[in-house]
């Protein structure tokens, strides 16, 4: 599991850290505490983070999460991307956020209880929401 988040990681520019890693049967594991930074800091944290993956397309350079399932997190701001990711993603979109090294697949995501600061949205906004995500 720790060479999962080596993997997604960058560091200075998108790290993925955890307290407490608990991989309670094979492909099935359970990230506590979860921060994910940037250069300026954290700007997303989550209780728990609990997901089922698999290991044989991280080989094939892939990550593969069948289905992932996030309780209590917090968008305190926007990610800042870094500089040569900001001027790739100028002529195709507004904003550019930090990206894995490596190819994300996502098709199931379930999120509880998800906070989104006032340094986003005029007032704090808190939802559930379900999303899929390929990166």
């Amino acid at each position: 599991m720790t060479f999962l988040l080596e993997k997604i990681s960058v560091r200075g520019q998108f790290e993925v850290v955890a307290d407490e890693v608990q991989s309670p049967s094979d492909g099935f594991s359970v990230l506590k505490g979860l921060r994910v930074s940037d250069a300026r800091g954290v700007w997303f944290c989550a209780a728990e983070l609990s997901f089922s993956w698999s290991a044989s397309k991280l080989l094939l350079g892939q990550v593969q999460i069948d289905a992932i399932t996030i309780k209590q997190a917090h968008l305190d701001r926007l990610p800042h991307a870094a500089e040569e990711q900001q001027a790739a993603s100028q002529a195709s979109a507004p904003s550019a956020w930090p990206r894995s090294p490596i190819i994300v697949n996502i098709p199931k995501i379930s999120i509880m209880v998800m906070r989104v600061s006032e340094a986003i949205f005029p007032q704090v906004v808190t939802f559930d929401a379900n999303a899929s995500l390929r990166d």
